[in-house]
């Protein structure tokens, strides 16, 4: 009996420290912006959905040359795709090209295979709306339908990304100043009714455009509009339902991105981690002279349903970004998002500049939103925790490395050739605690292998890299 006993005291003793030493979190972090697709094209707006087979297609709106530009009526659609998670995207392609200029490209995935595509037709050369377009493809992006027309007075998606609600079917919506609807549909093809619609066409009592909409779970669904009416304190404003989108409140003020004013909102909902996501892109220039476009970031914060849900300036700020290209002419911003099959993010945005013929060139950066599951114990963290593996690998001009700081010590990595020349190295000053990604400029290195070795809090482990020129 007395064996039986402590045979049980080592066991409940074991268990306590195996938990106390050994207790684990899911930590999330922002990775570095980097480039995606920068060039003379003026390329913004779109969407990104991940395909069954794991690749990920972006569809968006092209204007080709320095001769394209914000509007212009030789844009057209068209698609890339990535097959390693968004760190190299094939040339685009044209999937559709009008006489006019084919703008405000948005959709998403339907039962798992169906792609869709929103866009509106605008005739640039007497500034009208043609019409609310329609195409789709069962065979990931290869072919497409034909276009049909969507009846709406809304005229475009906005950064909305379609919904599946359950016992509603999918959710798309379409606005304009003063005016946004909801609209279901079972399998994609026919939206012709119109579910629920804000108006204040006559009244002028909310200037909301640009939705976007996240359903969270049990019938509750969130929104973010853009208020265009363009001063300080203009910033999105929150709606909600409770009952599957059949009715909603009236819009109320955020405190996103500091009431700046900013441009069409993003929000997701990770249902794994219970994670309210949104991004904002300010344009704090438009607003007042003391404020300068030159300072423009993007706003990402991160919420559970509690915070916001009675309290719509209850948003929390998790992280910012400063845009890629500093510059007086303001920040485009239009963020699109999918999920990845590793179960993390990918994020695609727009910054802007004046080109020397006076018309906007927009480019496209990225970064990723990831899950890592952190010990609690530093000196136990399993050393893939730690440090990556760079990525891409092998490569060529630029990479990226993710690496775990654990607290405000000093640690380091550095990157050697196969003579043990220190090449570079990343100290971890100016980065936080959790993790982190490091973006690298290798262009300056030669073809070949290299290590790098991550140094910190007495730990020290060295992976491998290949460059090829």
């Amino acid at each position: 009996m007395m064996r039986k006993i402590i045979i049980l005291v080592f066991l409940n003793l074991l268990s306590y420290f195996s938990f106390s030493q050994y207790t684990s979190q899911v930590e999330a972090f922002v990775t570095e912006l980097k480039p995606s697709l920068v060039g003379e094209d003026h390329t913004g707006e779109g969407m990104l959905e991940t395909l069954n087979d794991g690749s990920i297609i972006h569809i968006f709106r092209l204007d080709p040359g320095l001769a394209g530009g914000h509007i212009g009526n030789a844009s057209r659609i068209v698609k890339r795709y990535s097959y390693d998670d968004g760190a190299s995207w094939t040339e685009p392609e044209t999937i559709y090209e009008s006489e006019y200029d084919d703008r405000n490209v948005h959709g998403g995935l339907v039962e798992g295979f169906r792609l869709l595509v929103f866009f509106r037709r605008y005739n640039v050369t007497d500034n009208t709306t043609i019409d609310v377009n329609l195409i789709y493809s069962d065979d990931n992006g290869y072919s497409w339908s034909e276009p049909s027309i969507i009846n709406t007075i809304g005229l475009s998606s906005a950064s909305h990304k379609l919904l599946n609600v359950p016992t509603k079917g999918y959710m798309n919506a379409f606005g304009k100043l003063y005016y946004i609807e909801t609209r279901f549909s079972r399998h994609g093809i026919y939206w012709d009714s119109i579910a629920y619609s804000w108006n204040y066409l006559d009244s002028l009592k909310y200037s909301v455009g640009e939705p976007s909409f996240a359903y969270i779970e049990n019938g509750l669904m969130l929104g973010l509009f853009r208020n265009t009416v363009g001063n300080y304190g203009s910033s999105y404003l929150f709606v909600k339902s409770n009952d599957y989108g059949e009715t909603w409140t009236e819009p109320m003020p955020t405190n996103i991105a500091d009431s700046f004013y900013c441009p069409s909102p993003l929000i997701f909902y990770n249902d794994e981690h219970k994670d309210i996501w949104s991004i904002a892109s300010d344009r704090r220039g438009l607003i007042d002279p003391n404020y300068s476009n030159l300072d423009s970031e993007f706003w990402i914060y991160r919420n559970k349903t509690s915070d916001i849900i009675d309290n719509a300036k209850g948003f929390s700020l998790f992280h910012k970004i400063r845009r890629p290209t500093p510059n007086i002419y303001r920040l485009y911003g239009y963020p699109c998002v999918t999920k990845m099959q590793n179960g993390n993010y990918l994020v695609i945005v727009s910054d802007a500049i004046k080109k020397y013929n006076g018309l906007e060139d927009s480019d496209f950066y990225q970064f990723e939103i990831k899950y890592s599951l952190i010990s609690s114990n530093d000196r136990e963290i399993d050393s893939n925790s730690l440090l990556s593996q760079n990525y891409p690998n092998p490569a060529t001009n630029y990479t990226s490395i993710d690496f775990y700081k654990s607290n405000s010590e000093d640690g380091m990595i550095s990157i050697y050739d196969l003579n043990g020349n220190e090449k570079m190295t990343i100290n971890f000053d100016n980065y936080d605690i959790g993790m982190n990604s490091a973006y690298l400029d290798i262009s300056d290195l030669s073809s070949g292998v290299y290590y790098y070795t991550y140094k910190a809090n007495q730990v020290e482990t060295t992976k491998k890299m290949v460059l090829i020129k």
